[in-house]
């Protein structure tokens, strides 16, 4: 019961990350493009925008891990520790 387990993952996208959230993004003013996506990042404070008027297929391919990222280089490649 006191045994500490080390899970390890890589983060190379930012929708690997446990701290994003996707939200719904569509253009009021366009019903062909109301199938629009943005990617926000919760760990930042205020919330920071990643990606915006993402094609729901696309999403990945625009949310590689922005230089602004607060979480460690090395947090990023791994981390998680499960006790």
């Amino acid at each position: 019961m006191g045994e500490k387990r080390i899970t390890s993952f890589e983060v190379s996208n930012c929708m690997d990350c446990g701290h994003h959230v996707v939200r719904a993004y569509p253009d009021p003013n366009d019903y062909m493009w109301a199938d629009r996506e943005q990617v926000i990042c919760t760990k930042m404070n205020p919330k920071k925008v990643i990606a915006v008027d993402c094609e729901i297929n696309c999403t990945r391919s625009k949310c590689n891990i922005p230089e602004w990222c607060v979480l460690p280089k090395a947090q990023t490649k791994t981390s998680c520790e499960v006790i």
